[in-house]
């Protein structure tokens, strides 16, 4: 009585610590299937990389008690830390020896109907894998006929973790042997663990989606605010949408878009983001536009959705950020010649935007962009036919000549829009 009362005095009083300094994003592999409440026991495995991972697992079932195994490392200090770790529903592991009877406890929590969690790595990952993984838990599972709900966490400090929790998993749906053999248990390991893999690599998409998310308002403040500038502010006089599709299809384009534009002036980028207003435009920005000093100059261009790209160098954190961009579903404005031609003309392009619509399947938009010079330096903004790389290739590993060629696919697209706006 005293430990269950004790338990629940201080989930009580950890609840505010918690919600200011940890407070979770969950992302459910089957929203109808909220294992938030499941009822009965279970056994959750789940990747640790934080020492914040037991409290992530502790509140992610508010009405009841969550058990988990612990290392002996825990239990160092004996006595009222020792209490407390088990009032809190630790379960000691040494991993030093063979001695196994913490599962003969944690089979006992479990035919009580409990739930168990299980970290199967063994210990904290320090270089952000997923590591092998123990197989006592299969056994757990096999034994007891309880479900496995298999989880992912980001457990990076300092920042707010996300939980990826997926389907419930009944070993005995893939093994109806009474005694399996190791090989069989070590198959079920990998699948358990190929699935929390593939949970994490889910779960950075789902971040990448709510990070570029039109619902972000306040986060997106300034970016909202400057391309409604750049419309409101008299630059829609300045430039013309040529077909744009039936409707203003191209426009309206939704999920992840990579824009794809010769360069001709330093008002280019304004000019097509005028066009698709009704979204958020990242640019890959030149590292000239950057100035050392100004920092706050810097902090603005990057806020309003400049990515700063050195194009001297193969400069892979550019390169990731476009990623997340298009992988968040948002849309990227890109200029291959990598610098002004005034002349018009389209030559000496990098191959960059076809590995981006590569890796994310992205809506490849041609445009050309062409200044009249004498209907007061208005902007012909002309669209493209839409295309995606898959469309070019279906290979699974395209080689850098299949790059090479969907761009030029690409630009004798821009130089058909070139050739047409002159009447050739």
């Amino acid at each position: 009585m005293i430990s269950w009362l004790m338990y629940w005095y201080l989930r009580a009083s950890a609840w505010p610590v918690y919600w200011l300094m940890i407070r979770r994003r969950t992302y459910y592999k089957d929203k109808k299937d909220s294992n938030k409440f499941h009822k009965g026991p279970a056994i959750i495995v789940c990747n640790h990389k934080n020492l914040k991972d037991f409290p992530l697992l502790m509140f992610f079932m508010p009405f009841r008690k969550m058990y988990c195994q612990m290392s002996e490392v825990v239990y160092k200090k004996k006595g009222f830390n020792a209490w407390i770790m088990r009032v809190m529903g630790g379960i000691r592991v040494d991993r030093s020896n063979s001695e196994m009877s913490f599962l003969d406890r944690t089979e006992e929590l479990l035919e009580k109907g409990k739930v168990v969690a299980i970290f199967p790595e063994g210990k904290l990952s320090t270089n952000g894998n997923v590591g092998k993984f123990g197989n006592s838990y299969i056994l757990l599972a096999l034994r007891t006929g309880v479900p496995i709900i298999p989880m992912y966490t980001d457990g990076e400090y300092g920042r707010r973790p996300h939980l990826s929790v997926g389907k419930r998993i009944f070993l005995g749906d893939y093994c109806e042997e009474v005694n399996p053999s190791r090989e069989t248990i070590e198959s079920l390991n990998k699948m358990i663990r190929r699935e929390v893999m593939k949970l994490g690599q889910e779960q950075k998409h789902l971040i990448n989606q709510d990070k570029y998310s039109k619902w972000h308002i306040f986060k997106n403040f300034l970016k909202d605010t400057g391309r409604i500038t750049v419309f409101s502010s008299g630059l829609h006089f300045k430039f013309k949408a040529i077909n744009p599709g039936p409707h203003k299809a191209k426009l309206k384009t939704k999920g992840p878009l990579l824009l794809v534009a010769n360069h001709i002036s330093f008002i280019d980028p304004f000019s097509v983001i005028a066009t698709y207003w009704r979204r958020r435009v990242y640019v890959l920005t030149a590292e000239v536009v950057f100035t050392e000093g100004h920092n706050f100059r810097n902090w603005l261009l990057r806020e309003i959705g400049c990515i700063r790209i050195d194009r001297y160098s193969n400069d892979k954190e550019a390169f990731e950020k476009a990623l997340d961009v298009l992988d968040g579903g948002g849309a990227l404005l890109i200029f291959p010649n990598g610098r002004i031609h005034r002349d018009e003309s389209i030559n000496d392009y990098k191959a960059g935007a076809a590995l981006l619509a590569a890796r994310t399947g992205a809506t490849v938009q041609p445009i050309f962009l062409k200044n009249q010079m004498d209907k007061w330096n208005k902007v012909l903004v002309h669209l493209g036919e839409q295309t995606t790389f898959k469309d070019y290739c279906d290979k699974e590993f395209p080689s850098s000549s299949d790059m090479s060629g969907f761009m030029d696919k690409i630009f004798d697209e821009i130089n058909f829009l070139k050739d047409k706006s002159e009447g050739k």
